[in-house]
């Protein structure tokens, strides 16, 4: 499910009210915005009670902010970042500052080998998170809903058909469900001190493998425009699956429904999808 706004969307004229609001009733010092804003509005500062590094981060959407917390909750700063505090009237939540907080996109593509060895290691710790209420979340069904939709004005019918038929018999055949964190890309997993933690997560309920998927195709850009990209994206579903013993072709599969689903997503924000079909395009190359 797309939960987020396009990045062009404008913040509200409110915001610096929202801002002062939290400053003051989390007692918020030094807050500066992070470099490269686009869907979210997020400072880095330090609460004044304890001096401990914090991240503000405002949301336009409350659904959204609300699924957000959920997860946050339910991971409990296991593998994930620590939610500290929420504020639903100004879209706020309240988090620990991971330091030094570099992202995995710095091991990219010199590398790969301990990219990929820390992204699964995030993994394996969300994926042992115990869910109590699992009408909390949605689940991958949910979000490849949106795959009926028609956008063959954008999207050529053999990438949505393809799809659409990998997407039916990937969700008939799903090992048992856990709670996924939905975006785990690199710039969504980041150092803090001797460990590797996500942010952002989505969650949402469906199999292990469809996890690995957001890995698989990003950094976009940098991807794409790599010499090696096809080789780059067949190494990394050959290592996913020997290391989480996820059957490859499944784990390719996932990728490709995910690739034109983030088209979709593309389409729906005003966005050019062509990226994430051409990754479409090598996932289609791989064999086996």
């Amino acid at each position: 499910m797309k939960t987020t706004k396009s990045p062009n969307t404008p913040w509200p004229a409110s915001l610096h009210k929202q801002i002062e609001a939290c400053s003051q009733q989390w007692h918020l010092t030094d807050l500066q915005p992070a470099r490269n804003l686009l869907c979210n509005y997020v400072m880095f500062g330090r609460r004044t009670t304890d001096q401990v590094p914090i991240v503000l981060k405002l949301m336009h959407n409350l659904d959204a902010l609300i699924r957000e917390q959920r997860a946050l909750e339910a991971y409990n700063g296991h593998g994930c970042v620590q939610l500290l505090a929420v504020d639903h009237t100004n879209n706020a939540l309240l988090l620990e500052r991971l330091i030094p907080g570099t992202s995995l996109q710095a091991l990219f593509p010199h590398d790969e080998e301990h990219g990929i060895e820390h992204a699964i290691g995030v993994m394996n710790k969300l994926h042992t998170t115990y869910v109590p209420d699992a009408t909390l979340f949605p689940s991958i069904a949910d979000w490849l809903a949106t795959l009926n939709r028609n956008y063959a004005d954008h999207i050529n019918t053999h990438y949505v058909q393809t799809a659409r038929t990998l997407a039916h018999t990937l969700l008939a055949t799903q090992t048992a469900p856990v709670l996924l964190h939905g975006d785990l890309h690199h710039d969504n997993i980041l150092n803090h001190h001797t460990e590797w933690r996500a942010i952002d997560p989505k969650g949402v309920l469906g199999e292990p493998a469809y996890e690995v998927g957001a890995f698989i195709r990003n950094p976009l850009q940098q991807l794409l425009e790599h010499r090696d990209a096809r080789s780059i994206i067949a190494t990394r579903i050959a290592q996913f699956a020997t290391r989480m013993d996820i059957d490859r072709q499944r784990i390719k599969e996932w990728s490709y429904v995910q690739a034109v689903l983030a088209a979709y997503w593309c389409v729906q924000d005003g966005l050019s999808p062509a990226g994430w079909l051409r990754i479409a395009d090598i996932l289609e190359s791989i064999e086996g």
